[in-house]
């Protein structure tokens, strides 16, 4: 990486901490979404050894997107989990949203990657006595990533289209599109900035309610702009601040514009990442700093009230010919 600070890589006095870590996240996560993911460690440490050899990583932000592409051939997975939870006043509701991608990556060239993810929701809306949960699961994005230099970028990804698996809460989505512009300052501490927009695609719901006929629903399109600040620390350690924010266009279900759907969301996040031979941990926790009360924002995108996030990834380069 050609940068004018350094990166730093951990020592082999963490196998332990790491052992931990993968057990955590194989089990705490998944069971707060109602989901079992057995032998998820057994299946990445197999795959890892057959692929090649780790590579050393800069740290990762959790929610904005790096510039640099991974390397030609190289080769990343990895699962990144979003607990978000919001709270409404009139009448009081709460609502925990819970996503958990999982990704590859693989540079074609040496500056550009191509990737997919394979994503997993589930909702739960409590009101007083009442409860409502919703799921959906099969949304595939691939994605291409093209870094024109060292600091100047572009992301484009499409959203597949996918279905609810519960009609208590809708969470069904269209054919989405989202194109971002990435920058990186050649500063000492790296700075990265994004700047993009979702075009939100239509689809037909009856929005969670069986005596309702199904609906064309438009949602309203997303600008967003994100930065994260990364603060290099010792022994494969990073502290990262990121900002993020949003804002959601109104949105139109059967050609009528929904009142209360258009509005803005600014999050403020503080990250910890840890570097180890390949692979990147990262715990972050996000908060809302404006009142999101408009009823069609993406609860994907944005930190709500509070939002606690974490990532596994490992990354690895081919094997050189003997």
């Amino acid at each position: 990486m050609k940068h004018s600070f350094t990166r730093h890589t951990g020592g082999s006095r963490y196998p332990g901490f790491m052992a931990f870590v993968i057990n955590w996240f194989t089990t705490w996560i998944p069971a707060s979404a109602g989901m079992t993911l057995p032998s998820i460690g057994n299946w990445l440490v197999a795959l890892f050894v057959l692929l090649g050899f780790p590579v050393f990583l800069g740290a990762r932000p959790l929610v904005t997107r790096e510039t640099e592409t991974i390397g030609y051939h190289h080769f990343e997975t990895g699962f990144l989990s979003s607990v978000r939870h919001d709270t409404f006043k009139s009448p009081k509701t709460t609502y925990r949203t819970v996503v958990l991608p999982a990704y590859a990556r693989l540079g074609l060239f040496s500056k550009a990657d191509v990737g997919v993810t394979f994503r997993y929701i589930t909702n739960r809306l409590e009101r007083g006595e009442a409860k409502y949960t919703g799921s959906g699961v099969g949304q595939i994005s691939p994605e291409v990533k093209i870094a024109f230099t060292e600091n100047w970028g572009f992301l484009g990804i499409w959203h597949t289209r996918s279905g609810a698996q519960s009609d208590d809460i809708p969470v069904a989505r269209g054919v989405d599109g989202e194109l971002v512009g990435l920058y990186q300052a050649p500063t000492a501490w790296p700075l990265y900035l994004n700047l993009g927009y979702v075009f939100r695609g239509p689809y037909n719901s009856n929005m969670g309610v069986e005596e309702v006929p199904v609906v064309h629903v438009n949602p309203g399109s997303i600008f967003q702009s994100r930065a994260a600040l990364e603060i290099p620390l010792s022994h494969g350690f990073s502290v990262l601040t990121e900002m993020a924010y949003y804002h959601v266009y109104e949105q139109k279900v059967a050609g009528e514009a929904i009142p209360a759907t258009e509005g803005d969301a600014l999050d403020a996040y503080l990250d910890v990442t840890w570097l180890f031979r390949g692979w990147s941990l990262g715990l972050g926790l996000g908060v809302g700093l404006l009142d999101e009360s408009h009823t069609s924002f993406d609860f994907e995108r944005g930190a709500g009230d509070t939002d606690i996030r974490f990532l596994l990834a490992y990354r690895v380069k081919p094997h050189k010919p003997q």
